[in-house]
């Protein structure tokens, strides 16, 4: 059976009824980045920026701090991964040491006020994904999707 088409003043009627007013949180919604993170994704964005200070003590995260270059962000990148252990193996995953780098560089930008250059997160996001999988400084394993054991 064919679904009723609704006319337009059908349609007008019905969003009156369920309380619509045309330009009653225009305001509101006019205002770019409100509630962007949540308050987890908000947390999991701070202990990588926490990690980074841990990583050295002299690191100050103020905004307008200029972010940092390609190198010191690999070699944070390392150390995270050899301060972490791995659930599905010894080493971390791609997946998860990407999931880190988005979370630093979003906590950064988000922290700090300063922007990374696109093309530095890109080189960082292709080294982690190629050059660590290939040096064996993390794997690529995936998860099995369904584990049935036989008895």
């Amino acid at each position: 059976m064919a679904k009723k088409k609704i006319t337009p003043q059908e349609r007008q009627a019905r969003a009156a009824a369920n309380g619509y007013k045309r330009g009653a949180h225009r305001e509101k919604d006019s205002i770019k980045d409100e509630n962007k993170h949540t308050a987890d994704t908000t947390e999991l964005q701070e202990r990588a920026l926490t990690l980074y200070r841990d990583d050295d003590p002299g690191k100050c995260l103020v905004e307008g701090v200029l972010a940092p270059d390609l190198a010191t962000i690999k070699d944070f990148i390392r150390y995270y991964i050899d301060s972490s252990r791995g659930r599905l193996s010894l080493r971390p995953l791609v997946s998860s040491v990407l999931n880190f780098a988005e979370r630093f560089f979003v906590g950064f930008t988000r922290v700090i006020k300063t922007t990374f250059d696109p093309r530095d997160t890109t080189k960082v996001y292709y080294w982690i994904r190629r050059t660590l999988t290939k040096d064996g400084v993390i794997e690529d394993k995936k998860r099995p999707k369904n584990i049935f054991f036989k008895r």
